[in-house]
């Protein structure tokens, strides 16, 4: 077994070794100290994509909602690849598993109870598309966006609908 195999084992169970009261390893300080490093780890996230330009809508240490302010869905899924992938390069979030799980054309967001969005089905298939593609795709869907026209006039009419960013104050 490689010794990073193992390395790796033991620190996606270090939490929940701290966590639990049943565990001997169990030590309320260092459980704290723990939540701390990571709600640290979870705001130097957050200051990272908004250097990258991303628009952070909700936050949680569970799910980010963000605005990628594009207005078709393959210029969208190429930025948000982009956002992974330079956000992969950095060690500090290499292990993190980051991936997409929803993709809104409209979305209303008042707090974590009370939102509401317009689902594109049209984004999970250009996702995948991007997947299967590797970052070469993901790198000319976001050029696509910043150069204008051409490939937008040769987009599809599902890839041509567009994102609208709700804002409450």
């Amino acid at each position: 077994v490689p010794p990073r195999r193992i390395a790796d084992s033991l620190l996606q169970r270090l939490y929940r070794w701290v966590s639990s009261p049943a565990s001997p390893l169990h030590d309320p300080d260092l459980h704290r100290h723990l939540l701390n490093l990571q709600h640290k780890l979870f705001l130097q996230l957050c200051a990272e994509m908004r250097r990258l330009g991303a628009v952070i809508v909700a936050a949680s240490p569970h799910s980010i909602t963000l605005c990628t302010g594009k207005r078709s869905v393959r210029a969208a899924a190429g930025y948000t690849r982009f956002l992974l992938d330079a956000l992969r390069s950095r060690e500090l979030f290499r292990w993190l598993g980051l991936s997409p799980s929803a993709w809104y054309h409209a979305y209303l967001f008042r707090d974590a109870y009370n939102w509401a969005g317009l689902e594109s089905g049209a984004a999970a298939a250009e996702w995948a598309a991007l997947e299967a593609g590797g970052a070469a795709a993901g790198a000319r869907a976001g050029e696509g966006e910043e150069g204008g026209g051409e490939e937008e006039a040769a987009a599809g009419p599902e890839d041509n609908e567009a994102g609208v960013k709700w804002v409450w104050v």
